[in-house]
């Protein structure tokens, strides 16, 4: 198996425990998961430079790279349907606090 097929197989079991994770609402586990993709990610850009100046993929091994990124891609939109909202609800709870301490320092009520 060539290095790239092993690495885009490496991220697409990370990205199916980032959806677990998502799913838990892990988040800690979820950025922890994050940083191995990003490295793997970062890695496979060094390694396709190399792989595509020497063109050695087979059709094969190019079909199965493009059904993991695929695969990838899904469970990153599985994630974002969990992560989004949350964010939402993040920023709507720090934009509260923001308009309530702003009313307190402009009303000289103190906080």
């Amino acid at each position: 198996m060539d290095k790239q097929l092993s690495m885009y197989e490496s991220m697409h079991a990370i990205s199916q425990k980032m959806v677990v994770a998502a799913e838990k609402m892990d988040w800690d586990l979820l950025v922890s998961l994050e940083k191995e993709v990003a490295s793997l990610r970062n890695d496979l850009m060094s390694e396709d430079k190399r792989s595509f100046q020497k063109n050695d993929s087979s059709e094969e091994s190019r079909g199965k790279k493009i059904f993991l990124i695929n695969t990838i891609l899904s469970d990153d939109k599985t994630i974002r349907s969990y992560t989004t909202p949350w964010m939402d609800g993040v920023k709507v709870f720090l934009s509260g606090n923001t308009k309530k301490r702003s009313v307190h320092q402009m009303y000289g009520l103190g906080l």
